[in-house]
């Protein structure tokens, strides 16, 4: 019924005035004092300042020499950051190398049956026939990195 009638007022009308309570306003705040006249006002506050030792709180890490505790924390990086300190790049060059090296590895483990390196520091001679029982075929014995 009051949303029919402010309908109708509008239709005869055209608008509705605005009947708000205006609120008073607060005074507006006083400036800010000038350094010398704080100063001139309460000596004696600065001196009771100044007589006071400082005490020291959890935010001041600064004024005091790290104790080997300290130290140690600051060292652990945080979790879920990289290890190293800087990104590492893959270079074209360094990965065309790699391809190029380990192509070797392989050709040398196909010619000779086994690995360049030895890893459990064994000595087969290279007259013995290559064993391709274990594992794949085409690599005899990985290396494990």
């Amino acid at each position: 019924s009051e949303i029919q009638r402010l309908y109708e007022l509008l239709a005869a009308h055209g608008t509705l005035e605005l009947q708000a309570e205006i609120l008073p306003r607060r005074p507006p705040t006083p400036e800010a004092q000038s350094e010398e006249e704080r100063s001139d006002e309460e000596p004696e506050a600065k001196e009771e300042e100044e007589e006071k030792p400082h005490m020291p709180t959890e935010f001041d890490f600064d004024d005091e020499p790290m104790t080997p505790k300290d130290s140690l924390i600051d060292r652990r990086r945080t979790p879920g950051s990289s290890a190293r300190s800087q990104k590492r790049e893959a270079r074209l060059d360094k990965v065309l190398s790699d391809m190029k090296r380990h192509k070797k590895l392989e050709e040398q483990i196909l010619r000779t049956g086994r690995d360049v390196f030895s890893l459990d520091s064994e000595d087969p001679s290279p007259a013995s026939p290559p064993l391709r029982s274990s594992g794949s075929t085409l690599f005899p014995r990985q290396r494990k990195y």
